[in-house]
Parts: C-alpha cells; structure tokens; sequence
C-alpha cells in the first residue's frame, strides 16, 4: 500500500502531471535554472496601485 501510494501522490513527475508544480528540475540543472529565473526579475517594476484613502486630521 505504501509503494502504491508513493507512485501515486508522493512522486513530482506524478504533481507535474497534474499541474500542481510547473516544472521539475534535476539536481544538475539547478544553479542554471535559478540563474535564468532571476536575471529575468533583475529589472521588474512592480507598480503600486495609488492609495484611495488618506490620513483624516483629527
């Protein structure tokens, strides 16, 4: 029950297939994938949306 389990819901090849992870990466491809992940967000503005509501004087 315990293997059966494992193949089942334990494996990511098994969460990739179903599109709970995006992608599985191999313990050689790491470095190389963070790399390419954070160069891309080495620039990224992240706009904030302007305040609705200001301080009232008390």
């Amino acid at each position: 029950m315990i293997q059966d389990y494992v193949e089942k819901f334990a494996s990511p090849y098994r969460a990739a297939e179903l599109g709970f992870v995006d992608q599985v990466i191999f313990p050689k491809d790491t470095r190389k994938v963070l790399i390419d992940a954070f160069s891309q967000l080495e620039n990224k503005l992240d706009e904030k949306p302007k305040r609705k509501h200001g301080n009232i004087p008390l």
